[in-house]
């Protein structure tokens, strides 16, 4: 399986209802699961409703409320997990504030044992960071806001 059919894979799951899909073609294995969050209540008859919400379906109602900003968004490529800097020990590629060219190494994503360099799309300043060091991230999730310059 190479990563542009797990994008499909991703991609379809997401657009799908599945909670989980758990995938596996010859060695190689794929589990997905949306996060879910399970609302129950009463009605004035006594009886309980409940109403699953998958992270998803939050998201998007969410999205929408944000402020429209002048900032642009950078977005995860694919799923993986983020790196803010080369190693454990070494700083940070760059931190709030800084100000980055088209092209300079943001983080690196590590992607089926493969280490992924992010790069800036456009010349901008940092504005806000919003991947954790570590962590994992999902295909098309924001990582960084810029204020676009002509650095």
């Amino acid at each position: 399986m190479d990563i542009k059919d797990i994008y499909e894979v991703w991609d379809r799951f997401e657009k799908s209802s599945l909670s989980e899909l758990k995938l596996s073609l010859g060695g190689d294995n794929l589990e997905l699961k949306k996060a879910m969050e399970v609302i129950s209540t009463e009605d004035k008859t006594g009886k309980i409703k409940q109403q699953v919400i998958t992270k998803n379906d939050f998201m998007e109602e969410n999205e929408t409320n944000e402020a429209s900003s002048d900032y642009k968004e950078i977005k995860a490529p694919f799923v993986g997990t983020f790196y803010r800097s080369a190693s454990p020990e070494a700083k940070p590629y760059v931190a709030v504030g800084d100000v980055v060219k088209k092209g300079d190494i943001l983080g690196i994503i590590e992607a089926m044992k493969i280490m992924n360099e992010l790069a800036a799309p456009f010349s901008g300043k940092i504005v806000e960071i919003r991947a954790e060091d570590g962590k994992m991230i999902e295909y098309n999730q924001v990582l960084f806001l810029l204020e676009e310059t002509d650095v």
